[in-house]
């Protein structure tokens, strides 16, 4: 059996319910409930990145699916990238980062609509992993940060400035400092108090998987070319990432630290 088999075995899996090291998902009918769980604060390592390119890749194939919804478990959203699990050689870390990166593009073009729940911080990657979504819910209270600069990663203005303006986008990516959860509202994103955040999620991905999977695939198909461009983007930035050689995550958060 050649590795597309078995990378494809594992997407059936995901896809029918099941529970991995730091991802589970859940099938409700036509409704795909995919959850971050690896506490304390589901950090994104690559069984992580592993675990979620399978779900996501796996759903290009699923025809049966009209919805999918993202949250977590845990203390918050997610802390972003695990620092402890970067690896020491430059070779080693080109493949680290493509890894990583294929797993947030093939949540980028996530073949249905996703619903994203972000409670408490979603933070780096994990920002970025927040901003695929196609309906986003967020806590009025977020944490919400790019501190990517801090380590030489070039990485999260192409999925920021669907959500926020470019000019914010731009100050975010650069600077890394917090952004206000309201400034996701020029994006179309839904803001209310923590303790109703997945509650209102899951509630939209219902609705939204009472539709014909056949529909919300339509639907979603005709907004794929702008997923694509992020998607684009995003690897670009990964790639003059690679390309300056600054990448150094055991760097302090800031230099006040």
């Amino acid at each position: 059996m050649g590795p597309n088999n078995v990378a494809n075995n594992n997407s059936a899996t995901w896809l029918a319910g099941h529970v991995g090291s730091r991802v589970r998902t859940e099938l409700r009918d036509r409704l795909l409930v995919i959850t971050l769980d690896n506490s304390p604060v589901n950090s994104l390592d690559s069984t992580t990145y592993q675990e979620l390119f399978e779900v996501f890749s796996g759903l290009s194939s699923e025809h049966d699916l009209a919805a999918a919804l993202l949250l977590a478990d845990n203390r918050c959203f997610s802390a972003g990238q695990d620092r402890r699990d970067i690896p020491s050689s430059q070779s080693d870390m080109v493949t680290y980062l493509h890894s990583a990166a294929n797993a947030l593009v093939a949540t980028t073009l996530c073949p249905i609509p996703l619903v994203v729940a972000v409670k408490s911080a979603a933070v780096g990657a994990g920002l970025i992993l927040a901003s695929c979504a196609d309906v986003l819910v967020l806590d009025t209270e977020a944490t919400l940060s790019l501190p990517e600069r801090n380590f030489g990663v070039v990485a999260g203005y192409a999925h920021l400035s669907k959500w926020i303006s470019p000019g914010g986008a731009a100050v975010a990516t650069l600077t890394g400092e917090p952004i206000n959860p309201r400034a996701f509202i020029h994006g179309g994103a839904i803001i209310v108090a923590s303790a109703e955040v997945d509650v209102e999620a899951e509630r939209l991905a219902r609705s939204i998987a009472q539709n014909d999977s056949a529909l919300t695939r339509s639907i979603k198909s005709e907004w794929l070319e702008s997923r694509r461009a992020v998607a684009r983007n995003y690897m670009a930035e990964i790639d003059n990432t690679i390309t300056l050689g600054l990448v150094n995550f055991s760097l302090p958060m800031s230099p006040e630290k």
